[in-house]
């Protein structure tokens, strides 16, 4: 191994850490290095944060917490959520075409949800909060278009790198549920034209609801696992950090372009 200057080690080692720094420090004071253990490390945090920037070619997504109304329980119960959707995998039997609509409140406005994962390669619950963005989404658009054209706000599956470094930071702090090493939320939002983002606090409200419900509803009442889903309607309560809120799911959605499609792929839709 070759230096540029003389071998040393540092005086001192800072660690956010607080039980590692005090199970390492006898080790370290016995060759003359002091550990210190400090709260934030706001040298690091800047580090992470440009080199995240850089990686992506795009400043960082702010972290969960940091979005407006967003509080510990709710993010408690979105993971929890998430890790239970994902256990339960009902893109087992609906493919992102058996589109549901959520009114989330009940009373509140109709949005669109798809289940991703049915061809393997994405897996998770994306949210179109209005009609014409599906129709976007099924267009014969490319990509590039589509984004640039559509919003929608999801939770996707991925390895823990796919998260924001705040994000992981407070996954681990709080040790919300996480199923496996490819099974990391990712939670972000697509907006017009073509940013990406993080949702408010009323739509990870959603996504809570919805990861939580769905898997039931479509074993339950859509009865997927036995064939193709069967037209329904549900209104389920929700945790109580919902405050006292329910949701309504049904299926199908009424929407020509997305019933010529099920119907060109060979889904069976039951009238």
């Amino acid at each position: 191994m070759f230096s540029s200057g003389k071998l040393g080690r540092p005086a001192r080692i800072v660690l956010d850490d607080a039980d590692l720094a005090r199970a390492v420090a006898p080790w370290l004071d016995g060759i003359g290095v002091r550990c210190d253990y400090q709260a934030a490390l706001p040298l690091v945090n800047t580090a992470l944060r440009d080199m995240e920037a850089y990686i992506n070619r795009a400043e960082p997504r702010p972290g969960l917490l940091s979005v407006p109304g967003v509080t510990l329980p709710l993010l408690e119960e979105l993971f929890s959520a998430a890790a239970e959707f994902y256990r339960r995998a009902p893109w087992r039997w609906m493919d992102n075409l058996a589109v549901l609509e959520v009114h989330y409140p009940t009373e509140g406005p109709a949005r669109y949800a798809a289940i991703m994962g049915f061809g393997g390669e994405v897996f998770g619950l994306a949210v179109y909060p209005t009609l014409d963005d599906l129709r976007i989404q099924l267009s014969d658009l490319k990509p590039a278009q589509i984004l640039k054209k559509m919003t929608t706000f999801s939770v996707s599956f991925d390895e823990p790198r796919a998260l924001a470094f705040e994000d992981l930071d407070a996954l681990e702090k709080y040790n919300w549920p996480v199923v496996s090493g490819q099974a990391f939320p990712q939670v972000i939002k697509a907006i017009p034209p073509g940013k990406v983002g993080v949702p408010t606090a009323a739509e990870i409200a959603l996504l809570a609801a919805a990861l939580r419900i769905i898997p039931d509803f479509v074993i339950r009442h859509l009865r997927a696992d036995q064939g193709a889903p069967r037209p329904a309607r549900a209104t389920y309560p929700l945790p109580n950090v919902h405050a006292g809120q329910t949701i309504t799911l049904s299926y199908p959605v009424e929407l020509p372009e997305l019933q010529a499609m099920q119907a060109m792929a060979g889904r069976k839709v039951y009238k």
